[in-house]
């Protein structure tokens, strides 16, 4: 008898809890903890993040045959329209807002630093994603079969785990400019720009960027940097470049079509040390690649394509004995593409791009070096009115650029004419450098000469702008209110505050004065 009894009162104690109204219910699960010092909270469409630290991570689970975030709010997701991440928050966990179809809005910390994996995964509501200054990692899929389509990275991003653009709808990423793209380190993967769904655009500095013109300064091209990029019809390398990483410009797949690009010509300058396999994959409109450095490294494999490649096959011997074969292989006939021509490679007779055409069985251009068939006075001194002639005996309609000091000379600072190459350094322009020795190059398509300067008599002193003897805080505090507009400074000044030789006197060239007062600069770049 007792027993039924107990029976019937769990029962009714069961009934009881079963009609608590959903509100109380509901109103107890709005709000909680996410990070050991974060709280959550929601109310009307909006999940309030508040607190400092990192929030936690989540995962995705499985409950029956539906897929769900482990997150606290996940009974409700689907109501969530706004999330708002208070300053002192520092990450975004992983899948932190997973399967949130309705959330369209984001406010973000101006603390966050990192955002985790898939934290934005099945979000087909959020169409644009501006990711904010300060933010220096993006974990794997963060945008993954979501309605992203434009993204916005900060000048702060340094590392992006895989993307996978393939699964979602994102067609068009802004960076600030292409250096910070440059400061980017991508996962091994697809890179940005694969997909089968979106037009994937990439804007620098709010530009569509087609011509890939990486900027002086610039030391390493890193894996994946641009491949699959589909508006790529020509690469611009400067003489700053030491490292080109795997598939860095790579074509190839977009979905269902392949895309080779219209690059037609690869220049690989002098500084460039080391290019690494599939580096330019599947450009088949290239006809020309030039190698200055004569030891550069060439992976066997950096120019491979869809139908002439260097990889692994298998074959069967006379024996009938499987054999594998490791090289090149001309699969051009089996795609139709007889006729098409494989690129020369220019190069230095004994240099490394010698050694790889005759691996790959491509032609071979030997580069010249040109002379200065007239003599030129290597001196000039500082004011004065005379201009620096150098006759060098190349065919003009080869002349590509002059290079000071290994960068580029902007056009305006020399004339050009022929008979056969005359190069004439207008006195303004070498007015405006201090005293010292500089090393000048002039490129042709198939060649170089080089020669050497001096600038003598001036009396500027770099990084000296206060005339007192010192290169000191001071004379960095003045080219910082320089740049600023707060201050201005005479020609002889500007001379001595361009320290890095790239014409324009900006932060760059204070911090510069900073560190050789610190001691940890012992000669200016201009200098070296």
């Amino acid at each position: 008898m007792k027993r039924n009894r107990l029976m019937a009162f769990l029962l009714v104690l069961c009934l009881v809890l079963a009609w608590v109204p959903v509100s109380a219910r509901a109103e107890e699960a709005d709000s909680g903890k996410c990070g050991d010092d974060i709280t959550w909270s929601f109310v009307d469409g909006v999940l309030t993040l508040t607190g400092t630290g990192p929030m936690y991570d989540y995962e995705e689970v499985y409950i029956g045959e539906g897929l769900f975030a482990s997150t606290p709010w996940m009974g409700f997701a689907d109501e969530i329209t706004t999330v708002v991440l208070s300053d002192g928050i520092t990450k975004v966990g992983n899948y932190a807002f997973a399967f949130c179809e309705s959330l369209s809005r984001i406010v973000f910390s101006s603390d966050i630093q990192s955002i985790g994996d898939y934290a934005f995964y099945w979000c087909w509501s959020l169409y644009e994603l501006v990711i904010p200054e300060g933010v220096t990692e993006l974990g794997n899929h963060i945008v993954q079969s979501c309605g992203v389509e434009t993204v916005y990275f900060p000048s702060t991003l340094k590392k992006v785990g895989e993307w996978d653009g393939f699964y979602g709808w994102f067609n068009d990423l802004y960076v600030p400019s292409m250096e910070d793209w440059c400061e980017i380190e991508f996962a091994d993967g697809y890179g940005m720009f694969f997909s089968n769904r979106g037009d994937h655009r990439l804007h620098i500095g709010g530009e569509l960027v087609t011509d890939i013109v990486i900027p002086y300064g610039v030391t390493k091209i890193g894996d994946n940097q641009f491949k699959y990029y589909p508006y790529m019809t020509s690469i611009v390398l400067p003489n700053s470049v030491e490292y080109i990483g795997s598939n860095a410009f790579q074509g190839g797949d977009q979905g269902s079509s392949y895309f080779y690009g219209g690059v037609s010509e690869i220049v690989l300058p002098a500084s460039v040390e080391m290019v690494c396999a599939d580096a330019f994959k599947c450009l088949d409109d290239v006809s020309k690649i030039v190698v200055w450095n004569p030891d550069c490294v060439l992976n066997d494999a950096m120019f491979s394509t869809r139908y002439y490649y260097y990889g692994e096959d298998y074959y069967f011997d006379d024996n009938g004995e499987l054999v594998l074969c490791v090289g090149w292989f001309d699969e051009r006939a089996w795609y139709g593409k007889e006729d098409m021509p494989l690129p020369v490679i220019y190069g230095w007779p004994g240099s490394t791009a010698e050694t790889y055409a005759q691996f790959a069985g491509f032609e071979f251009v030997a580069l010249r070096n040109y002379v200065i068939i007239s003599e030129f006075d290597p001196i000039w001194v500082a004011d004065g009115n005379e201009s620096m002639v150098i006759h060098i005996d190349a065919d003009v309609s080869n002349f590509c650029e002059v290079r000071i000091n290994g960068r580029p000379l902007e056009s305006g600072h020399y004339t050009l004419s022929d008979g056969s190459t005359i190069v004439t350094l207008k006195p303004e322009y070498l007015a405006t450098l201090p005293a010292g020795e500089y090393a000048m190059e002039i490129i042709f398509t198939n060649g170089s000469a080089e020669a050497t300067f001096h600038i003598t008599g001036s009396a500027v002193v770099l990084g000296d702008l206060t005339g007192d003897g010192e290169v000191d805080i001071f004379d960095a505090n003045l080219i910082v209110a320089y740049y600023n507009g707060t201050a201005d400074l005479t020609a002889e000044q500007q001379k001595a505050a361009d320290v890095n030789g790239d014409g324009e006197v900006d932060i760059f060239d204070a911090n510069l004065v900073v560190s050789y007062y610190n001691g940890t600069l012992t000669a200016f770049p201009v200098e070296q």
